[in-house]
Parts: structure tokens; C-alpha cells; sequence
């Protein structure tokens, strides 16, 4: 989690390379949605730092990250709402059962 959100959060703020006219018709997304992506990653990176540390608040912002994530991709009306809504549901899912035998040490 902490790798993948620091890789994302690098590519999101790399400038973003010219793209062909199909390719833009088909992710035509929002200015916003690129802002709102890299500081989604920034803060999935901070609570991966978190959890590692053995944080609650880690948990806590993760889940509230998701819920960001996932309000956003509504707010589209993206074709992968779907998808996002799986995937967090199974990220969330992983990461509760690796942190959930531990839960009462966390602080």
C-alpha cells in the first residue's frame, strides 16, 4: 500500500503526456479529478505509514479516503464505478483481516 500510493502519487504529478483524440474522448475526466487522485494518494500514502506504525488513525483515514474515492467516481458517472467500488471493498477487506487480530495493540 505504501509503495503503490507514493508510485501513484509520483505519476500523478508528472505531467501528463499528449494523448490522441480517441483516447481523450474515451477518459474524459475532469481537471479536478487528476488533483483530487494525487491528494487521495498522498493520503492513502500517510495512513499506509499509519498502519504501519500501528496507528488507528491509519484505519480510521483509510476508510475515509475509500469513501472520497468512491463519492468521486459517482460524481463522474466513470464506467469504472463498479470496478472502484469492488476494488476498495476488497482493499479494505484485505487490509482489515491483516489488522484485525492485532487491533486491540494498536494505539
Amino acid at each position: 500500500m505504501i509503495l503503490g500510493s507514493a508510485l501513484s502519487l509520483l505519476r500523478g504529478l508528472a505531467p501528463r503526456p499528449e494523448v490522441s483524440e480517441a483516447m481523450r474522448a474515451f477518459f474524459d475526466v475532469p481537471n479536478w479529478f487528476y488533483a483530487l487522485n494525487a491528494f487521495t494518494n498522498f493520503l492513502t500514502l500517510a495512513c499506509g505509514i499509519g498502519l504501519w506504525l500501528w496507528k488507528r488513525w491509519g484505519w480510521h483515514g483509510l476508510l475515509a479516503v475509500v469513501a472520497i474515492e468512491v463519492v468521486a467516481s459517482l460524481a463522474l458517472g466513470a464506467l469504472w464505478v463498479s470496478a472502484t467500488i469492488i476494488g476498495e471493498a476488497v482493499r479494505l477487506g484485505i487490509t482489515w483481516l491483516l489488522i484485525q487480530p492485532a487491533w486491540d495493540e494498536f494505539e
